[in-house]
């Protein structure tokens, strides 16, 4: 008797943990086809975003739940495309919805920053001005960095003053976004840009870093100031945001920085002189084939081989000159023949 409580007790708990199995496999193929149909949705909302010809089929799609709201950002923040405004209007409408502006409110001022960095994502698309302002002056650098990246150009442009102001920021991932992002704001952000470089300290690397990607004449005076600052990490950054300069002007501040000290500034220098291509560089660069540094003298020779026919010229005949050279050791010897190449051949 006891023997056969025991087989019906296990064969119990046997189909016990069957029909568990069961309903919990069941329950997670349920969960996973929704999350592909939610997942669906908001690639399908991508592409209207991206390729809808018409209002009415942008208006067919309605992201309410946050999965697909979210997936959706995430797709459209992933991809390296720029979408323009009519892409963020089509976005904006397929998103917004007066329960996503009332959560979006909310998110905002959350106390929890994973709520904050929500809205964040979403702060390029709705929300005020001052919404965006209030994100990016956010305490925590998570919150700062997301919507540093969540601006359009235009909005780039209106918080030239905060985005700025984030090259300076105390966390690198947050001043390495906002290196990336001014650019894009135009002529705007040039103003607040030159103001952080006015000062030479070496927490400037990452404006240097964004005015490499600005065209202005008004960036060479700080951008000159910074060629003659006390960093080398600094000099460095300067000459390449020079190269991008007006090609008039840049070109005695470069030629300037190949008598500098260090050899890594001095290469960059010359890669800056090879962009602009000016004649006036050619004499000096043909100087640094004799340079100390190895490195030095390869970025002269890339750099005359890419200014032209000129340039190379000059290091063919900086080449012939090495090859008449005596070899080491050997000037003041007497009874050494001259090499064969500079024999005279004397017809009688």
């Amino acid at each position: 008797m006891p023997g056969f409580l025991v087989f019906i007790l296990s064969l119990s708990l046997l189909v016990i943990a069957s029909l568990s199995y069961l309903i919990l496999g069941a329950a997670a193929d349920s969960r996973s086809q929704d999350s592909h149909r939610r997942r669906q949705i908001a690639i399908d909302a991508f592409a209207t975003v991206l390729f809808a010809e018409s209002d009415d089929v942008t208006k067919a799609f309605h992201v309410k739940e946050r999965f697909e709201r979210d997936t959706l950002i995430e797709v459209v923040s992933s991809l390296p495309i720029h979408m323009g405004d009519d892409g963020r209007k089509r976005l904006r409408s397929i998103i917004e919805t007066p329960r996503t502006d009332r959560t979006f409110s909310r998110q905002v001022s959350a106390r929890r920053w994973s709520r904050r960095v929500d809205a964040a994502r979403l702060s390029g698309l709705i929300g005020s001005p001052a919404d965006r302002a209030a994100l990016l002056r956010d305490d925590h650098f998570a919150v700062r960095g997301v919507a540093l990246a969540a601006l359009s150009p235009q909005q780039v442009g209106e918080h030239a003053d905060d985005v700025a102001a984030a090259l300076l920021d105390p966390e690198p991932s947050v001043r390495a976004i906002a290196a990336g992002v001014l650019p894009s704001g135009g002529g705007a952000c040039t103003m607040p840009l030159s103001a952080i470089l006015a000062a030479t300290s070496i927490d400037r690397r990452a404006a240097l870093l964004a005015a490499a990607h600005i065209t202005d004449r008004t960036l060479l005076g700080v951008l000159h100031l910074h060629a003659r600052c006390d960093h080398p990490e600094n000099r460095v950054l300067a000459a390449n945001a020079l190269a991008h300069q007006s090609p008039a002007e840049a070109e005695s501040i470069l030629l300037e920085m190949l008598r500098d000290p260090d050899s890594a500034v001095r290469v960059a220098a010359i890669a800056g002189l090879s962009r602009i291509g000016g004649v006036a560089s050619l004499v000096p660069l043909r100087g640094l084939l004799d340079d100390p540094s190895w490195t030095v003298r390869t970025a002269a020779e890339k750099a005359l081989t890419v200014i032209g026919p000129a340039g190379s010229m000059l290091l063919r005949q900086q080449n012939r000159k090495r090859a008449e050279l005596p070899p080491s050791g050997s000037s003041g010897r007497a009874g050494i023949p001259a090499p064969v190449h500079r024999q005279l051949q004397v017809k009688p």
